[in-house]
């Protein structure tokens, strides 16, 4: 039985007692004193009670507020992943056409970046010399603008395909490479994609005049 109810009950059952003389005042003082006791300690126990469902609901308030803060957190980072622009490799910028403080459209380029980690030359080769040629054969190459420095490479790949001059069939997409005389019917020359083993960034330029002589093996 719980405390207060039996606190209560022997209250309930002492007092009448008094008049008749079974039971003296002290014992039933004693009687209320226990069933004020008992009703204090529940009282307690209820505002404990209310106290730990006031901190659990507190606790559910708090953990919904960090999901929600997280979610929060995680959404200005991809907003700052968006708004930062990383190049996919290091490179050189030429033909900057923005300043600090202008913006930025889509599909509207501000400036070009140069990859400086790999550099080729494109040799035109007669198709009378293609025969010779295959992936792999070494060149050596020396550029105008210091002819007498020259650099190590080897083709990359060899043209399938230019634009013909002959008023024919155009197809979108081929390198147009000029014979060098239109007035006799001479070799077409076809592209040859030479990759330079030790480029100097600071002398190869996108457009620069080179020479390449291959070692067929």
């Amino acid at each position: 039985m719980p405390p207060r109810k039996q606190a209560t009950d022997t209250l309930r059952r002492t007092e009448p007692l008094l008049k008749e003389g079974f039971v003296s005042a002290e014992d039933v003082d004693r009687a209320r004193t226990a069933q004020r006791a008992a009703e204090a300690d529940l009282n307690a126990v209820l505002l404990q009670a209310q106290s730990a469902a006031s901190a659990v609901s507190g606790v559910d308030a708090l953990v919904a507020q960090r999901a929600a803060v997280e979610a929060d957190i995680a959404l200005t980072k991809l907003h700052l992943e968006m708004a930062t622009v990383r190049a996919p490799f290091d490179g050189r910028v030429i033909s900057l056409k923005t300043s600090v403080g202008q913006f930025a459209s889509a599909m509207r380029p501000i400036f070009t970046l140069i990859d400086t980690r790999h550099w080729y030359v494109i040799a035109n080769f007669r198709e009378t010399d293609l025969k010779n040629i295959r992936s792999g054969t070494p060149a050596t190459i020396r550029l105008m603008s210091d002819s007498g420095k020259t650099f190590e490479g080897k083709v990359d790949s060899i043209g399938y395909g230019v634009l013909p001059d002959d008023g024919g069939l155009v197809l979108g997409g081929l390198p147009k490479v000029s014979r060098s005389i239109n007035w006799v019917r001479v070799a077409q020359r076809f592209p040859v994609k030479i990759m330079v083993d030790k480029p100097d960034p600071e002398m190869f330029r996108i457009g620069a005049s080179a020479v390449a002589n291959l070692e067929p093996q």
